[in-house]
């Protein structure tokens, strides 16, 4: 199950990725996985756990608690699903 604080920051990690000059290749190596892992999860065929989530988070130089914590520093409701 995909929650809304994933979906919030994977929808759009293409552009993302862009945006940071990389390929898809290129953040394959950076997480040590198959380009076509890549491709899987930016086409949302490919579910993360909160591991590969953070993972990737940091591969894209993004702020993984984006989409978890609201401006006011408190928690969004994590579990409400997508």
């Amino acid at each position: 199950m995909i929650l809304k604080a994933f979906a919030s920051v994977l929808k759009n990690d293409n552009a993302r990725r862009e945006e940071n000059g990389l390929t898809m290749r290129q953040l394959a190596e950076r997480l040590d996985v198959h380009h076509s892992w890549i491709g899987r999860v930016e086409l949302g065929e490919r579910r993360l756990d909160v591991m590969e989530f953070v993972r990737y988070c940091h591969a894209l130089e993004a702020d993984p608690t984006e989409g978890i914590i609201d401006p006011a520093h408190k928690y969004c409701d994590f579990f409400q699903m997508v």
